[in-house]
């Protein structure tokens, strides 16, 4: 059998680390705390390229150079964000989750694409220039 005895000294010691370990944990914890009581949640991530395409045929390579602007419309609340085509035609977006039309300006106007955003998760997107 083990027999510990403490001291008043050792249970003082042991109160203020159990304290300061409590203390420890709140300030750790009050970031996430107040993003959820902001409504803040974890952003989703949408990669996606533009190509051009006349009739049904994709016309590929994207042209050297080309950038687009593409635009992200949450549905039912009308808050954008943008992104720029890097020279490949190749766009990302950290989005809230939510669902989002996606649309793009740039060698004309690409058809709108609908696209779904889960937090911590990556969605895929495909835009098209049309061209007759």
């Amino acid at each position: 059998m083990i027999n510990i005895q403490c001291n008043a000294a050792s249970r003082t010691q042991f109160r203020r680390a159990r304290a300061l370990l409590a203390l420890t944990i709140s300030l750790l914890a009050l970031p996430i705390l107040v993003a959820c009581a902001a409504g803040g949640q974890p952003a989703g991530r949408v990669n996606g390229t533009i190509s051009q395409r006349s009739g049904s045929v994709d016309m590929t390579p994207w042209p050297e150079g080309a950038y687009a602007q593409v635009t992200a419309t949450l549905f039912n609340d009308a808050t954008q964000s943008y992104s720029v085509t890097t020279n490949d035609g190749s766009f990302a977006f950290e989005l809230p989750p939510g669902t989002y039309e996606l649309t793009a300006i740039g060698l004309g106007t690409a058809s709108p694409v609908e696209v779904t955003v889960t937090a911590g998760e990556i969605a895929s997107a495909e835009l098209f220039f049309n061209f007759p």
